[in-house]
């Protein structure tokens, strides 16, 4: 696991403690938004998931009353956004902001193909907006129309 998070906080150009922060979070994400048979493969994939979550749920940040703005970015980004509404919260617990969040998801993902399997892989990008994974489209991404809130 400190492999993971060296790397990952390398890539992402943020320390150490603010990786396991953003894995933790991206992680909490997973596991409330997938079967609990799924959450248990993705677990016995990468080692130490439990103390990630614990120091995630020990450290997060409390944001107050934020279920407003989670459902205006909902409705923003349309469909089912319980999943994103999930990942949003969590970054904000793990005090990033929009912006690190948006550059450290896509780097979380790309380092966890390497330890989860491609059925695996795609429960957890299928909670990510593709506009967090693949940056410009021409399009407004799912960040950017967030930013329009504030």
């Amino acid at each position: 696991m400190t492999d993971l998070i060296q790397n990952l906080a390398k890539s992402a150009g943020i320390d150490n403690s603010k990786a396991e922060m953003g894995l933790g979070a991206l992680l909490s994400s997973v596991k409330e938004n997938v079967p609990t048979d799924t959450f248990s493969q993705i677990s016995s994939s990468i080692p130490g998931v439990g103390d990630l979550l614990s120091k995630f749920a020990g450290g997060s940040k409390s944001t107050g009353d934020s279920g407003g703005l989670m459902g205006m970015a909902g409705s923003l980004l349309g469909g089912d956004s319980k999943g994103m509404t999930s990942l949003i919260s969590n970054f904000s617990k793990a005090g990033f902001t929009m912006d690190t969040a948006k550059v450290f998801i896509p780097v979380a993902i790309n380092l966890l193909k390497d330890k989860l399997s491609p059925e695996l892989m795609s429960k957890v990008s299928e909670l990510v907006p593709s506009g967090l994974l693949s940056g410009g489209t021409g399009k407004a991404s799912p960040v950017d129309q967030i930013k329009k809130l504030f």
